[in-house]
């Protein structure tokens, strides 16, 4: 049977960073993010809606470039590898790149999560390989145990991802239908979601036993917010309210109309008297 040559790699490349990117021999005139290997239109899932199992540092790579009227570049590198050939080229691009850079979860290659040859092909079928693979992560300590969620990424790690994920909306990160489906499923599991009596005792002793240092700081900051928040209200809409209140609209008119409470209705009214008086 005629061994099939028909496999590639490919690099996708950030539009927003260029310049003259060299890892292991090879040249990028953007900066790489991602390296996979495939065939025919393999590339080409990654552009499409959001799967489950799909990487979302990834995903979000993609959508933060086309945040600011950019699509990545793809950059194939050769269409005639096998598929033990491919893994390899894969695993090289990825240690010379590395992982702080890119968003692949793995580091390429045979068996490590990035994909696996099917049938004899596969050399960790093969029971001895099988077995040495075994002894050599005995007494291997995982990277991430005793982690979990953000403790498991590095302070340049968060601020990356975070920097990703700014401007993305839940639409855009798992289309609109689902977005609506989460929605209505969050909607219904807070319904009669009350606090049991012993949550509303534990929040009522904690008020109980602050100090008065503290209550006074905790009042302080509430003011502070409601100062805060009055002002800003009363800039937008100090004109309007006066405006409305001389045409003989009821406080309830004015506080529907504008979107503001009545109690800010009738501050506001109080305030603009006062000044006029001065």
């Amino acid at each position: 049977m005629k061994e099939l040559r028909d496999f590639y790699v490919y690099v996708l490349l950030d539009t927003r960073e260029s310049g003259n990117f060299e890892f292991g021999g090879f040249e990028f005139s953007n900066k790489p993010f991602y390296v996979g290997k495939g065939r025919k239109d393999r590339w080409k899932a990654h552009f499409g809606k959001r799967k489950k199992k799909q990487n979302q540092h990834l995903f979000n790579k993609i959508q933060a470039i086309r945040n600011v009227g950019l699509e990545p570049d793809i950059c194939i590198i050769s269409n005639y590898f096998n598929e033990f050939e491919a893994y390899q080229l894969e695993k090289y691009l990825i240690k010379h790149i590395g992982l702080d850079i890119l968003t692949n979860k793995a580091p390429g290659g045979i068996g490590v999560g990035a994909g696996t040859l099917s049938g004899d092909r596969n050399p960790t079928k093969d029971p001895e390989v099988s077995k040495k693979i075994s002894q050599s992560c005995m007494g291997r300590v995982p990277w991430n145990k005793g982690k979990s969620g953000y403790k498991m990424f590095s302070e340049e790690q968060r601020k990356k991802l975070s920097e990703d994920r700014k401007g993305i909306s839940l639409e855009q990160k798992v289309g609109k239908d689902r977005a609506e489906q989460i929605r209505l499923k969050m909607s219904e599991i807070r319904k009669g979601n009350l606090h049991s009596e012993e949550s509303k005792k534990k929040m009522s002793d904690s008020s109980l036993f602050l100090s008065e240092e503290k209550r006074k700081s905790r009042k302080d900051g509430i003011m502070r917010y409601r100062n805060n928040n009055y002002i800003e209200i009363y800039q937008s809409n100090a004109m309007s309210v006066n405006y409305m209140s001389s045409l003989g609209f009821t406080d309830n008119q004015i506080s529907i109309s504008l979107g503001i409470t009545r109690v800010m209705v009738k501050r506001i009214i109080r305030d603009v008297e006062n000044f006029m008086e001065m």
